[in-house]
């Protein structure tokens, strides 16, 4: 085996590296001084400051009876507002009351007391800014547009259709008044255990790189423009290593070194930050024993200091309290507000109490928080306000935004909801169905629109989807739609206990599913999870639901073929049912238009094209993903001991079936060595070699042979997704930089090494050499 001489990459950003060394330089010092700003800023108390620092939800302004819930109709409490505002100074606002959806109307009438007041009653008339969680399309705005969840845009593997999500879900939150929106998810799903995983674009970095960038720039125009009314301030979360605690639980502690942080989860906030995100929202988990929300480390030196980021830093829910009351590294309130905001915090998501304002005022007065750390701040907060237009226009008016839930927004998710679909088994070619089919429609996700959407959908929990999308088609709906209601049976077999949990199922009449299965050609089961989103959505058994694997089984066994259909926001474990299914379709959490995009894939309308951004686990305790060390699969040796292991899964990252046929030819390399300042193109010819049209995602993955670490055993690095007729040959090209091929090392730092390396695309393989 060669010795190897270190290349590290220096360029100062590329979407697949990383910035390793930058000069010292106080990150306050690069943020951007508008003039403007700075003279407000100048004008402004230490009390004005603070309060532009802080942030509370909606429900502590409205009238009720408690800071926690609000009277209905919604009513402001003007009291409250002008102490929060007036008094306080506070610099803004998020979340729904009451935890529910709201028409366009009522949020207009929402931000605009508050912003009436806040500009026309406090001494500076600085704007307060709104923002909200809209995840999938405008979450709690009645008539919004709802999407496939983040990881179900990542199964298109189009990234054209999510920057048009961004781009309407941007457009649809305006239409709200609201400008600000926590999204988009850049933590990476390499945790089939965790309850937020379909928040996110999958396990691979790359591929959460290049949709983080589209989605991003669909919230916030191409050009980051956000004082266009149809943009919106994105914010990335949740920095960094959110989505792997140890026990797979949320806001529980990760054991993560440096290495891992900085090759598995560092890149897709690093290219969404070089591409203009404006704001970034806190990890509310702890990484070997330290709360992300007290790291100067991670917030300070590697956020601020070498990503450059220069816009907002913003807390997650309450999670400067958790420092005392859950994590308890500061032995008082006040004590956690000096730890937080010395590491680099700009704004607190409180979301109830002010005694925020006040601990912070008494620590810069103690001389314990640098009134510099406030104007840093502050500034970041200005700079943001400024750049959104708010002070020339503190609130927008749902009457200029004409296309709010237009047909032509609804096909945008329609069709995302298509490509999202994957196809993942189809014995004997079973599938597409006959339309003149009579079918069974079974299964807890089968007539219910909740599960369709998941949550962060009307409510946080999802809970309220029925309510405020029963105009949409169920999965059993669509079904009726395509083969007539006369030739569709709905049968649940078992349900979901919402009363009980978000999550966990009951009981209910397998008996009569299974009888109903005896008088059909084919039963659409429909099983998965229910609704669910951090904390409820915890688990101990990753499992499909023992009950939903007994209806399964025993509609299996009466002879009438079944297409599994899994509607669910993580891998469920289906292995001892999978075999026994006719047809497996993974449809996600595919959102309105979810049922009707299934029902057009079983019945052949839509050639799926979907692909797993994930690998589907075979068992519990082998959750691996694609990117693997060599030792995860190793074969028999020699001798007296058995080192054998196998890289047991259900099914491969990347991996989805079409109606049609693909084949790859002439995989070629513009040459067979590359040097540090060249590149190095690769071309591969795909042909349908079936008899319908269809869409193919060309995947190109590298292997680096040896390496001054242990390699990982692949790595993707480019795609396109294509769409050919039948016969129908096109030629992909992929061009390549040096950096595309590199890894942080044992000394954290990134680096392209020389010596062998492999391309592979489809099951073609070719190689070159890398050389200084």
């Amino acid at each position: 085996m060669k010795k190897k001489t270190l290349v590290v990459v220096v360029t100062l950003f590329s979407m697949f590296g990383m910035i390793t060394t930058l000069e010292s330089q106080n990150p306050a010092d690069k943020v951007e001084r508008i003039p403007e700003m700075e003279a407000l800023l100048e004008q402004m108390t230490l009390e004005e400051k603070v309060g532009q620092m802080a942030q509370l939800t909606l429900d502590a302004l409205t009238v009720g009876d408690s800071p926690f819930e609000s009277d209905e109709p919604i009513t402001m409490d003007k009291e409250l507002l002008r102490r929060a505002l007036v008094e306080y100074n506070l610099g803004s606002v998020l979340n729904t009351a009451n935890n529910r959806a709201r028409t366009p109307e009522t949020w207009h009438y929402i931000v605009s007391t508050i912003q009436d007041i806040a500009v026309n009653e406090s001494r500076l008339g600085i704007p307060v800014i709104y923002g909200v969680d809209a995840i999938h399309g405008t979450t709690y705005t009645d008539g919004a547009t709802m999407f496939p969840q983040q990881i179900g845009m990542a199964a298109t593997w189009n990234p054209e259709l999510v920057r048009r999500a961004g781009e309407i879900t941007a457009y649809e939150t305006r239409a709200s008044s609201i400008p600000w929106n926590f999204s988009p998810v850049l933590d990476m799903g390499r945790d089939p255990r965790f309850p937020r995983m379909w928040e996110t674009f999958g396990e691979d970095m790359y591929l959460a790189s290049v949709l983080g960038v589209e989605l991003t720039l669909g919230y916030e125009g191409e050009n980051n423009d956000v004082s266009n009314p149809y943009s919106v301030a994105s914010c990335l979360k949740h920095f960094i290593g959110y989505g792997t605690p140890v026990s797979g639980k949320d806001r529980t502690p990760a054991n993560m070194p440096e290495i891992e942080l900085r090759e598995r989860h560092l890149p897709p906030f690093e290219a969404a930050i070089e591409n203009g995100a404006h704001s970034v929202m806190l990890n509310s988990g702890i990484n070997n024993g330290v709360p992300v929300h007290i790291s100067y480390e991670l917030i300070t030196e590697m956020l601020k200091g070498e990503l450059e980021f220069t816009g907002l830093v913003i807390t997650d829910w309450a999670d400067i309290d958790h420092l005392h009351t859950r994590d308890r590294v500061a032995e008082t309130p006040k004590e956690a507000v000096k730890m937080a905001i010395n590491a680099g915090i700009d704004m607190a998501m409180i979301p109830y109490s002010l005694d925020f304002c006040d601990h912070l005022i008494e620590l810069v007065n103690e001389g314990k928080v640098s009134e510099e750390r406030i104007d840093d701040a502050v500034r970041r907060i200005l700079n943001l306000k400024y750049k959104l237009g708010l002070f020339d226009t503190p609130v927008t008016h749902y009457s200029d935004y004409p296309d709010f839930g237009s047909d032509q927004h609804r096909d945008a998710a329609y069709k995302t909801a298509q490509e999202s679909i994957t196809l993942l088994k189809n014995k004997d070619d079973i599938l597409p169905l006959s339309r003149e089919s009579r079918v069974l429609v079974a299964g807890p996700n089968s007539n219910s629109m909740r599960p369709l959407n998941g949550g962060w959908t009307y409510s946080w929990q999802g809970e309220l989807v029925d309510e405020f999308a029963s105009d949409y088609a169920t999965i059993a709906d669509a079904v009726k739609e395509v083969v007539g209601a006369d030739n569709v049976v709905v049968k649940k077999g078992v349900r979901y206990d919402n009363d009980a949990n978000y999550w966990v199922d009951e009981a209910y009449d397998i008996e009569a599913a299974v009888k109903a299965a005896a008088e059909v050609d084919y039963v659409i089961l429909a099983v998965g999870e229910n609704s669910y989103t951090e904390k409820p959505g915890d688990l101990h058994d990753l499992a499909l639901s023992q009950n939903q694997q007994d209806l399964a089984k025993a509609l299996a066994e009466t002879g009438t073929p079944v297409i599994l259909v899994l509607n669910q926001g993580r891998p469920r474990l289906i292995r001892e049912i999978e075999p026994m299914m006719a047809g497996v379709i993974n449809s996600y959490l595919p959102g309105n238009f979810g049922g009707k995009a299934i029902a057009d894939v079983i019945f052949g309308k839509i050639n799926p094209s979907g692909k797993l951004p994930f690998t589907y686990p075979l068992y519990a305790n082998s959750l691996i993903t694609y990117d693997h060390k060599p030792s995860e699969h190793q074969e028999r040796m020699a001798g007296m001991y058995d080192y054998e292991s196998d890289f047991a899964i259900q099914y491969p990252f990347g991996f989805g079936l079409s109606y049609t046929e693909f084949d790859y030819s002439n995989l070629n390399l513009s040459s067979t060595t590359l040097k540090s300042d060249e590149q190095l193109e690769v071309s591969v010819e795909v042909t349908n070699i079936g008899e319908r049209e269809g869409m193919e995602v060309v995947q190109l993955y590298s292997s680096d042979l040896y390496a001054s670490i242990t390699p990982d055993v692949m790595r993707l690095r480019r795609f396109e997704k294509i769409n050919l007729k039948p016969g129908e040959t096109k030629k992909v090209t992929f061009v390549l930089s040096p950096g595309d091929f590199s890894f942080i090392n044992a000394n954290n730092e990134r680096v392209t090494e020389p010596g062998d390396f492999e391309i592979h695309v489809g099951e073609l393989t070719q190689g070159f050499v890398f050389v200084e």
